[in-house]
């Protein structure tokens, strides 16, 4: 059970993290993450050219913009498959349910 008295961990919803300025600000999300109480960061990505999102997403971790976060930033980033343009962003319902009740920003 939560600390009733420590405030809840800022869990982001972000897009837009597989273009130039999504990394920059997922590596300020992460590069600031204990002054901003960062529990997680959940990151939309959707399939492309027959990459998962998992895939693209491992192009994303390589990228010299996050060379220099702390080891171990990845531990603070879930991967949400999806399509911004499609109704509910493409995420599955069972994804939503999960992400729901934690989502406390949207970049």
């Amino acid at each position: 059970m939560a600390n009733p008295t420590l405030p809840a961990k800022t869990e982001i919803f972000l897009t837009g993290v597989t273009g130039f300025v999504g990394k920059v600000v997922l590596e300020e999300l992460l590069r600031r993450a204990e002054e901003l109480n960062l529990g997680r960061v959940w990151v939309l990505i959707r399939k492309k050219r027959g990459q998962s999102p998992e895939q693209r997403f491992a192009k994303v971790a390589t990228s010299r913009v996050l060379a220099g976060v702390e080891a171990g930033w990845q531990d603070k980033v879930e991967i949400i498959g999806g399509e911004l343009s499609q109704p509910a962003c493409g995420i599955d319902a069972s994804e939503r349910e999960r992400m729901q009740p934690h989502i406390t920003h949207i970049i």
